[in-house]
């Protein structure tokens, strides 16, 4: 027996017919995504990965300066330490350390506070080895200048602040090496107390961006 199916009806049939196959289309594409790439997505946490925040503190910038505050200065055109040369913040003998060092990029930062001027300069190495070589040389002209009072920053941290005693305006120094680069922290203030706190402050808050070898 032959059943006689309307023309309207086998329309609507056509119709749902058609619907359920684009609904299957669309499921199969999804899932064919999710096996090229999806799967392959990096869990949030995961060996390899970076996060953000403490424990993702390791930068892509290898000049990265922490956020300090302060009034900041506009030295985006010092790039080379022959720039520094011409700002006058180094001693001869601290130019021609970089120069050995073969520092190949400079970034400076100064910022003004109520308590004095804060200083960062970092300067990209050819190489780890390099910078740190560079840190240990220019932390011993630093002690020779009289920043011998010592502050305790860790052991790859050369920082040391002016004694009270001293003819000069109170500062604080530090060198050491992140990586490639070579940071160097200061901070010159009128009063002894409050240019040690605040130069230690600013170290830490650097330190956090760019850490210390071994830390």
């Amino acid at each position: 027996m032959t059943v006689q199916v309307s023309g309207d009806r086998l329309g609507t049939m056509r119709t749902v017919l058609a619907y359920v196959l684009v609904l299957v289309a669309i499921v199969v594409l999804g899932l064919g995504s999710w096996c090229v790439s999806g799967r392959h997505l990096p869990l949030a946490g995961s060996a390899g990965t970076q996060s953000s925040g403490e424990a993702g503190r390791y930068p892509s910038d290898p000049l990265a300066v922490a956020e300090i505050g302060g009034a900041q200065e506009n030295l985006e055109r010092v790039r080379t330490v022959e720039d520094l040369h011409g700002v006058g913040m180094l001693t001869d003998e601290e130019e021609r350390e970089y120069a050995r060092a073969g520092a190949e990029r400079v970034r400076l930062v100064v910022a003004n506070f109520d308590q004095g001027k804060a200083t960062v300069l970092l300067a990209r190495m050819p190489d780890a080895a390099r910078a740190g070589a560079g840190a240990h040389a220019l932390g011993e002209l630093q002690r020779g200048y009289g920043f011998d009072v010592p502050v305790d920053a860790g052991a790859e941290v050369m920082a040391g602040v002016l004694p009270e005693s001293a003819e000069a305006r109170p500062g604080g120094r530090a060198h050491y090496a992140s990586g490639n680069a070579l940071v160097r922290v200061g901070f010159r203030g009128d009063d002894s107390a409050a240019t040690r706190e605040k130069f230690v402050e600013v170290l830490t808050a650097q330190m956090e961006v760019l850490p210390p070898h071994d830390r």
